[in-house]
This record gives C-alpha cells, structure tokens and sequence, in this order.
C-alpha cells in the first residue's frame, strides 16, 4: 500500500469516525431522537467496513466507541459500544461469508447476544422494574419486540447503505 492510499484511508477513517461522533452528540442532546440516531450513527461504521475493509473499520469503531465513552458518556453510548457500532462490522461479515438465509440468522443470534450484553449490563433493574409493574407477559412481549427491531434496523441499514453505494460512494472515489 502506497503513502498515499495510506493517507486516504486514515483521512478518511477520521472523517467517517468524527461523523459518528457528531450521531452519537446530537442523538444525547436530542429529548427524542436519541435510538434513531443511535442507529444512524452505524453508518459511518458501515461505510468504513466497504471503504476500508473489516481490520480499519473495527478501528474506527474502537476510536467512536473510546472517544463516546468520555462524551456523551456511557449511560448514552453503550448502546452504541455494545450493539450499534458493532452490527455494521458483523453484518457485513457475515452476508459476505455466509448464504443469505444463515446471515440473516447470525445477525439475529449475534444482536440478540449484544443486546443481551447491554440489558444485562445497564439497564437490568429497569427491565425488572417494568415487568413488576406490567406483568409476567412484558418480558416475552420485549423479547419478540426486540425481534422485530433487529429486524427492522438490519433493513434500514441496508437501505442507507444502497444509497451510499449508489449515489454517494462515486463522489467519494474522485477524491
């Protein structure tokens, strides 16, 4: 790898890691878009996985999730160091090595596990909390809304991630 593709990569990893940044401030600050820009600040994460492969985008990830740790904070951005900055990573991987119908399973069975992670981790009192108040059905009812969640952000994700490929990503190459 020649200086300048070097260069371009790590330009480029800044900027994609410095644009997450920018999600994860704006989604602490805002009273209510805090998930959707949780989740909009994966793409960067995303685009780092196609731009710059598996090892630098795990960087950048690893330089969002050090820098989001110190601010906005860990009671904001675990989501984020748990599950919302590693999906890009793991998507990736596995629709590449995988047929279609056991990626779509390993995403699941992989989100499941880091969200299970962050529960357990941050937010297990209060999921016990809600289930005292509303009821034995609340935790299964979660677990099958969570389903449909991870669902619905592997599909949005995949969409942004078109759009990048087939408006955005030709701007960037003339760099």
């Amino acid at each position: 790898m020649n200086s300048r593709s070097r260069t371009r990569a790590l330009s480029l990893g800044g900027l994609l890691a410095a644009l997450s940044i920018v999600f994860l401030v704006i989604g602490a600050i805002s009273p209510t878009a805090d998930l959707s820009l949780l989740a909009l600040s994966s793409l960067p994460i995303a685009i780092a996985v196609i731009e710059l492969g598996y090892k630098r985008a795990s960087l950048v990830y690893l330089t969002v999730s050090l820098i989001s740790l110190a601010y906005p904070g860990i009671a904001f951005s675990y989501l984020f160091v748990l599950f919302f900055g590693i999906f890009p990573i793991s998507k990736g991987f596995f629709e590449a090595k995988l047929p279609k119908p056991v990626a779509v399973l390993a995403k699941i069975m992989t989100a499941n596990i880091q969200l299970l992670a962050a529960t357990y981790l941050f937010a297990r009192e209060l999921v016990l909390a809600q289930a005292a108040v509303w009821g034995w059905w609340y935790i299964p009812a979660l677990i099958v809304i969570l389903q449909i969640t991870i669902i619905f952000y592997d599909y949005a994700l995949t969409l942004l991630i078109t759009f990048y490929l087939d408006r955005l990503a030709r701007h960037l190459h003339r760099i």
